[in-house]
């Protein structure tokens, strides 16, 4: 089981038990921040708390009997001795777990794995109503923002339920400039405000666009900060996921370790291609990844864009390299595209044939039927047609 999402906190005044409790985590995938003083105080929110009982066990009694978590949150006791009296205590004030110190990796990657499987399921059933939806793409220059952005307003229209777009460039976004708009804030005051960040904060945060879509927008400036680590994105995610019916996310063509939690939290995934042999390559190379997320990968529906009326795209070629089949075929619009971008306006306001396929796909999203189309020669069929000859 892979333990790498798994957050936690090593609570000592002892310098050398923080040390030695932090090796054993690293050991095991885990990431353990390190607090000094029996108190919860100005800590963030983690997965597992481990505290130690040797050094003042009743400073550590009134920790994990006082401390207000529960729920998803395990607190560990950790002890060199493991009489029963210790023990009992430590459970009935509101350990779930008991530690022999120092920790054994066999019984300390039990306790971790218990703790993974909590996070799990208290993810999986908090937020069932909501769908994430993900936008990538399969390199560079292929419309994914455009798509993205695009989409959001459309699913907005159609479910009528509350819809978020987030910017996931951590470095410099473009989903404002796309549509126009003037942020304030957005990822990047999210991701430095996760520790006190709650629905209310995170709605203060995003920027709202005229059609009721909520943005979550990238840096409007380059940003060469501290890169954004993977719990971070999905502590973020999950609040959307929490606030939101539906959030879209504009990934881009990123690859970075932080975006696991993304294709992790996902629904779907709408991998955006062209016809080109290297876009097709890399979204092979996409898919093949998905696949080995252990059975837990999203549904992928494969976005073909900017396709021309008289190109020939050998659809079944594409499927077979890929591995699935072509779900979406977007219409080259390129002049309509462009004038929207440049105006800084939604492709709606153009007339772009684009925007029907957004319509069918958000209306796919939602679980609405697909809309009947009219075969205007279906009049004729099963009619007696007399034809009459004129020889002038």
């Amino acid at each position: 089981m892979d333990l790498n999402n798994i957050t936690a906190l090593a609570v000592s005044p002892n310098a050398l038990w923080l040390d030695v409790v932090t090796a054993a985590m690293a050991a095991e995938g885990v990431a353990c921040l390190q607090a000094t003083s029996y108190s919860m105080e100005s800590q963030p929110a983690v997965d597992v708390v481990l505290v130690d009982f040797d050094e003042n066990r009743e400073a550590a009694l009134r920790l994990v009997g006082s401390s207000g978590l529960g729920g998803q949150t395990r607190l560990v006791a950790c002890s060199s001795t493991s009489e029963p009296q210790i023990v009992v205590e430590a459970m009935r004030v509101g350990a779930r777990e008991f530690l022999a110190y120092p920790l054994e990796g066999a019984q300390l990657r039990e306790a971790l794995e218990r703790a993974e499987r909590d996070r799990l399921e208290a993810e999986s059933s908090s937020d069932d109503d909501c769908q994430t939806l993900l936008f990538w793409g399969a390199k560079g220059g292929v419309g994914t923002t455009t798509l993205a952005a695009n989409f959001a307003i459309a699913l907005r229209e159609e479910s009528g339920q509350p819809v978020a777009l987030a910017d996931m460039n951590f470095y410099l976004g473009d989903i404002t400039t796309t549509l126009g708009m003037e942020q304030k804030f957005g990822l990047r005051d999210a991701v430095d405000s996760l520790d006190r960040l709650d629905e209310d904060f995170l709605d203060a945060l995003m920027t709202q666009h005229s059609s009721g879509v909520s943005v979550l927008a990238g840096p409007d400036q380059l940003h060469n900060g501290q890169p954004v680590g993977n719990a971070q994105f999905r502590s973020l995610i999950k609040l959307m996921r929490k606030r939101f019916r539906y959030v879209v996310l504009d990934a881009g063509p990123a690859s970075t370790q932080a975006m696991q939690s993304a294709f992790e939290l996902a629904n779907r995934v709408f991998l955006v291609a062209c016809g080109d042999v290297p876009t097709i390559r890399n979204a092979r190379r996409f898919i093949e990844q998905i696949h080995t997320m252990n059975g837990h990968g999203p549904r992928i529906d494969v976005l073909l864009n900017r396709v021309r009326s008289r190109e020939q795209i050998d659809e079944a070629q594409v499927a077979k390299t890929l591995g699935v089949p072509v779900s979406w075929r977007v219409p080259n619009d390129y002049s309509r595209v462009r004038a929207a971008l440049n105006r800084g306006v939604a492709l709606a306001e153009t007339g772009s044939p684009v925007v029907r396929t957004l319509h069918a796909m958000a209306r796919d999203a939602c679980g609405k039927p697909k809309p009947k189309t009219f075969d205007p020669w279906s009049i004729f069929r099963g009619a007696k047609v007399t034809v009459r000859r004129n020889d002038g």
